[in-house]
């Protein structure tokens, strides 16, 4: 199994966190093999051809692996999600940024928390245009095609609940989670019950658990680190009560212990 990851260009950075493909040999993968952790993103995933075999992926309400299809979304997650795949394959994948995952799904977007959904079902003339484009075009030539369909894709005029979430997503993401929400409800004029609102209408969850999400994906990165620091250290330069409140928060969204992490990596 070869994964690659791509920085989007600078027009696409707003939109895109990343892209990324994933080719698959010959030989099954129990879907328990492979690890996504919450990131704050909502992931995109395209099958390269028609001759790509099914990645599947773990289903918390049916608790069985669910055929995830040939083009599907992964929401914003909040536990770790498993994965595999029934034969060889390519895919590739767009990693939205939850601000224009939010303009671009709108209230379709709750929907898609912790579950697995077809790209096709949620923005149908995206979903038609990346498979063409995936179709006609090797993997370094599609990758900028592909950010000027999202791009495209967006529209122009949100209304305000929308434009107050993004603003809000962007905020907390950005500060990786150390941020004083009431401070931040006053700032985009509302108080904290409406910004509780607005998460609860667009992402199905709150503020806070968002901001915890960001914090974690500072902690995930910073595991695998060139320059390792010490857990105590992660966990006091992202704000943890203490090591201990951090291990706890560490194993919530990726079911592994920080040296479990790094054995991972």
């Amino acid at each position: 199994m070869e994964f690659r990851e791509f920085a989007p260009s600078p027009p696409a950075a707003p939109f895109i966190d990343a892209f990324w493909t994933l080719a698959t040999d010959s030989e099954p993968v129990p879907s328990d093999a492979g690890l996504v952790t919450p990131d704050g993103c909502v992931e995109l995933v395209f099958a390269r051809d028609r001759s790509s075999g099914r990645v599947k992926c773990d289903d918390p309400n049916a608790k069985t692996a669910r055929e995830c299809g040939e083009s599907f979304v992964l929401g914003l997650t909040t536990r770790p999600f498993h994965f595999g795949y029934d034969k060889a394959g390519q895919w590739f994948g767009i990693r939205l940024r939850p601000a224009a995952a939010v303009r671009l799904f709108g209230g379709d977007l709750a929907a898609t928390t912790d579950k697995v959904r077809s790209v096709g079902d949620l923005v149908p003339r995206l979903a038609n245009r990346v498979a063409e484009i995936l179709e006609s075009s090797a993997a370094p030539h599609s990758v900028e095609r592909v950010a000027r369909a999202v791009a495209d894709s967006m529209p122009d005029c949100v209304n305000r609940q929308v434009d107050r979430a993004g603003r809000a997503l962007t905020a907390i993401t950005q500060t990786k989670g150390a941020i004083c929400l009431s401070a931040l409800s006053r700032e985009l004029g509302v108080c904290s019950r409406q910004l509780d609102r607005d998460f609860d209408q667009y992402l199905g969850i709150c503020p806070k658990l968002f901001a915890r999400i960001s914090r974690f994906r500072a902690a995930w990165e910073s595991s695998f680190g060139a320059n390792q620091e010490s857990w105590a250290s992660i966990a006091y330069r992202l704000g943890y009560a203490d090591q201990a409140h951090f291990c706890r928060e560490f194993h919530e969204f990726s079911g592994l212990t920080p040296r479990q992490a790094t054995s991972f990596g």
